[in-house]
C-alpha cells in the first residue's frame, strides 16, 4: 500500500513503530528469521513519510518515489551495500529522478 500511494501519513507511521518494534524482537531472540522483509518495510515506511512531510510543508512530492527509494536505501545500509547497488535498485524501481536531482 506504501507503493503504490493508497495509503497515508498514519498507516506510514504504525508501520514504522510496529515494523522497528518486531525487528529488536525478531534479531533479539537469536531465531534464525529473515530481517530482509522488516528492513524493506520499514525503509518503505520511512520513506513514505519524508515524502509525505515533503508533501505538507512545500506541496508537491513524489512518496511512493521516496518509499522506494527508502526501501533501498535503509536495506543497503543494513547490508553495508555500497552505492552503486543503491543507484541499481532504484534504477529497478524507476526512482532515478530523486538520484539525479
Amino acid at each position: 500500500m506504501l507503493l503504490t500511494g493508497s495509503s497515508d501519513s498514519l498507516l506510514a507511521a504504525i508501520a514504522l513503530v510496529v515494523q522497528f518494534s518486531l525487528i529488536i524482537l525478531t534479531y533479539g531472540s537469536g531465531a534464525p528469521g529473515g530481517l530482509l522483509v522488516p528492513t524493506l518495510v520499514l525503509g518503505a515506511a520511512l520513506g513514505y513519510l519524508v515524502g509525505a512531510t515533503q508533501e505538507s510543508l512545500l506541496g508537491m512530492s513524489a512518496a511512493t518515489t521516496y518509499a522506494h527509494v527508502g526501501m533501498a536505501a535503509f536495506f543497503s545500509a543494513v547490508s553495508k551495500l555500497t552505492s552503486l547497488k543503491i543507484r541499481q535498485l532504484c534504477w529497478r524501481q524507476r526512482a532515478e529522478a530523486i538520484l539525479l536531482g
